[in-house]
């Protein structure tokens, strides 16, 4: 069971219902955003790390897909994307970069991871640069979680599940979807198939490539150039017929990794496409785009215009709703038997092995211990206050 994922989920309908189709990019307007204990965090990413290591770290996609590119934290982008397809029988396929940036990091990844996990033949996740922890330490996403949660750990523990992302994508067996782009050192699709997990840097270059490679229609006497960001390369048309001869039925190449003006972008007639769906990033006033790939081989690019920036109300769900809230523990007369009885609580099965870790005292070890406090009480909200405390 899935009961963190399903209760993100739950706390987060209420998004769904807001209309995000503001066209003025005039005073920002307030929305709904709910944030997640640190609690259901944790249960989260363990809930996510099984699902994610279980899939190939190359994806094979087929049906209707929706190909989303960098978002950045920008969550008011990604539910807009969401409504449009509302009801709609088709996947999801992201290209990665969720964090950092933005200003709703955790709470775009953690939807997604959520989704992913309650509905994993729906939504399919691949990696981005920005999930390398040494990127993502320097450009929001850690700064992010220390002001929420003060706690390095779960900046930690979602690094430790990103490294176990795919890092690639075959859509519709024509369609090579990736974050950045081609490599030199990537002749055979398979090659990826034999790259081992986790990944923690980029000290292969194939996996340094395939995250920061750019597209350049001026490369016309070279295969590959100099990149202009001090990490990865430039990649030209020849580069791409060489990989398209060496990989059929492969004939397009779809990437994101770009800010693109009008949110999606054509290049080397039309064999590689560039997907950018984070609109007014970092105010640029840009559109946001998403790619439509249909089973029969036929692709439609879908614009929408750039949104006002935005503001966040956001509520800290702390627990599981579908545990009883008011869970009590009187040390002082039911002892062990007590602990037994909360131990069996789907909340608490998240929370006690935290609180053997971190407070030992609060945890009976043998069956004649009973849990201390310095009241006789002890409920799931006060276990969660000395859980987040310093």
């Amino acid at each position: 069971m899935f009961l963190c994922s399903e209760e993100i989920l739950k706390q987060s309908k209420a998004m769904y219902n807001e209309n995000y189709n503001d066209n003025g990019l005039g005073n920002p307007r307030t929305y709904f955003v709910p944030k997640f204990s640190q609690i259901l965090l944790n249960g989260l990413i363990k809930e996510s790390l099984p699902t994610i290591m279980n899939e190939p770290i190359l994806l094979k996609i087929t049906g209707d897909v929706i190909i989303v590119g960098d978002l950045h934290g920008n969550i008011f982008d990604l539910l807009r994307i969401f409504q449009h397809f509302y009801e709609k029988d088709v996947k999801f396929l992201f290209l990665g970069d969720y964090v950092d940036r933005g200003d709703s990091s955790i709470e775009l990844i953690t939807l997604l991871l959520a989704l992913k996990n309650v509905y994993p033949d729906k939504y399919y996740l691949i990696r981005g640069n920005h999930e390398f922890s040494e990127v993502n330490e320097k450009y929001g996403f850690f700064s992010d979680i220390m002001l929420q949660y003060k706690n390095k750990v779960i900046w930690e523990e979602f690094n430790h599940l990103f490294n176990y992302l795919p890092i690639a994508a075959i859509v519709n067996n024509t369609n090579f979807c990736v974050h950045g782009g081609l490599s030199e050192h990537l002749k055979y699709i398979n090659q990826i198939e034999k790259l081992k997990r986790p990944i923690s840097d980029f000290s292969n270059p194939l996996i340094e490539d395939i995250m920061w490679n750019d597209p350049n229609c001026e490369l016309t006497g070279s295969l590959y150039g100099v990149g202009s960001r001090g990490i990865g390369k430039m990649f030209g048309l020849y580069a791409c017929k060489i990989f398209f001869s060496h990989n059929k039925p492969i004939n397009r190449i779809i990437r994101a990794h770009q800010c693109i003006k009008d949110g999606i972008s054509f290049e080397f007639t039309s064999q590689v496409v560039t997907v950018f769906s984070a609109s007014n990033f970092e105010l640029k006033r840009n559109k946001s785009a998403v790619l439509y790939s249909r089973e029969d081989g036929t692709i439609d690019s879908i614009v929408y215009p750039a949104l006002p920036k935005m503001r966040k109300r956001s509520q800290v769900v702390s627990q599981l709703t579908q545990s009883p809230s008011n869970t009590i523990i009187n040390n002082s007369s039911m002892g062990y038997q007590t602990l037994n009885c909360f131990k069996s609580n789907p909340a608490s099965l998240l929370i006690c092995p935290v609180i053997k870790k971190r407070r030992p005292s609060l945890y009976g070890v043998n069956r004649n211990s009973k849990i201390s406090y310095n009241s006789s009480f002890l409920n799931i909200n006060k276990y969660s206050e000395i859980l987040n405390s310093d």
